[in-house]
């Protein structure tokens, strides 16, 4: 198989409430297992981080097994990229209005791999590539690994954002996949049953209201983790940030909850905005005989060098995997047993193996219905107009009818109980 046929996922590493919020938590700056088990899922791995404590800490993982010179040969071979936004997206807090602003920040012009190096790699890289040598491999093959992502492509993405957390319902669907998500990572968090309501407050501004109080939660979980009304609007851009970025790449996602939840109801807004389209999102849920890898790295049960052998054997694992639209025990059993016998390893966990994927026929003669949004055309704080926030849909549905068909790996916590 050529390497422009490979199957490629885009995985966001940093924790935080929208991500790994259990490794968050643990006082972890990135989600290695999940790292670790796009390796084996995946031939081509976006990996998407945003500073040197995180590159920093997936070196830490790969220098444990005695194995940094790794990383280079994966980005050598065309199976590893760093993918950087060098733009923030973030609402500001408007003090005056008590207000909500979406905005893309843009970082100051320089080269791609400068913006990088500067941000990202910094000073501090000699711990792990000791010798001259070895750091200019290092740097020489970051020049072809580095995709770095300008705010201007992503403009459509945060206006859609803002369109979406004005709907009661979506704001609503946020906060729950949050709370559920921090109750499930271990925070002292109530997951009640939530009420939001939207109140005209000026020609283009609204003011959601809901029954969660943010300052107490903030001191329940601690405020340094700095848990505030802004986080669910942060996760609303974020989402939309990554799903772009899936289109662009013609890549599938690896994401955490409660993130994983939004970017399937996301997928699910894209073909309902469509009439006559024959796409659907089908969630596939289902415990397996396969390892856990993501918990067994998590809790140092499995190395990089354990990752990186059961990678080279399990190929043909992941082409069976892509071509799946259901998930046969049996077969994964089979897969399993050859794994675990030729790598040698006995796993502690199964896994609960978790895929929302695109199944198809066609989408020719599809065209928008319902402009998304109502009739309101603001957000929090600032105006958008409706049809602005529908082109980003438009957009997302032009990537489908042209062949991208995400997968979304990751975890649900859309069954967690309400006290």
């Amino acid at each position: 198989m050529s390497k422009e046929g490979l199957r490629s996922v885009l995985v966001p590493l940093y924790t935080w409430f929208g991500n790994a919020p259990d490794m968050m938590r643990k006082g972890k700056k990135i989600d290695i297992g999940a790292f670790a088990e796009s390796l084996v899922y995946y031939d081509k791995v976006f990996v998407n981080i945003e500073n040197k404590a995180q590159l920093y800490a997936l070196l830490d993982w790969f220098k444990q097994s005695d194995s940094p010179d790794a990383i280079v040969t994966l980005m050598n071979q065309g199976e590893l990229f760093f993918y950087y936004y060098d733009f923030v997206s973030a609402p500001v807090h408007l003090v005056e209005a008590d207000a909500y602003k979406f905005v893309n920040i843009q970082s100051e012009k320089h080269s791609r791999l400068d913006l990088f190096k500067r941000y990202v790699v910094g000073g501090d890289i000699d711990t792990y590539y000791s010798t001259k040598g070895k750091r200019k491999a290092f740097f020489r093959a970051l020049e072809d690994g580095v995709i770095t992502v300008e705010a201007r492509t992503f403009g459509k993405a945060i206006n859609n954002a803002k369109q979406f957390v004005l709907e009661p319902g979506n704001y609503k669907c946020i906060l729950e996949n949050l709370l559920s998500s921090l109750k499930q990572a271990g925070f002292p968090v109530p997951v009640p049953e939530i009420t939001v309501c939207k109140e005209r407050v000026g020609p283009s501004e609204v003011r959601l209201h809901t029954n969660i109080d943010f300052d107490s939660i903030s001191q329940q979980i601690g405020k340094k983790y700095q848990f505030g009304k802004h986080t669910p609007l942060a996760i609303a851009s974020t989402t939309n940030r990554l799903l772009w970025s899936s289109a662009i790449l013609g890549s599938d996602i690896y994401i955490s909850s409660p993130t994983y939840d939004l970017l399937c109801d996301k997928v699910d807004e894209v073909i309902s905005h469509f009439r006559d389209t024959k796409r659907n999102l089908k969630r596939l849920s289902v415990q397996v005989d396969f390892p856990n890898i993501r918990e067994e790295v998590n809790r140092d049960l499995i190395t990089a060098n354990d990752v990186l052998r059961i990678r080279g054997i399990s190929s043909d694992f992941r082409s069976w995997l892509h071509t799946q639209v259901d998930l046969d025990r049996d077969i994964i059993a089979s897969y399993y047993n050859d794994i675990i016998e030729r790598s040698g390893l006995r796993p502690c966990t199964r896994k609960l193996l978790r895929i929302a994927l695109l199944t198809t026929v066609t989408t020719s003669g599809a065209v928008a219905g319902s402009v998304i949004g109502g009739d309101i055309g603001a957000t929090i704080g600032t105006g958008i107009s409706s049809s602005a926030a529908g082109a980003f849909l438009s957009d997302l549905f032009e990537r489908l009818k042209t062949g991208w068909s995400p997968k979304i790996f990751g975890d649900s916590v859309r069954e967690i109980v309400r006290e």
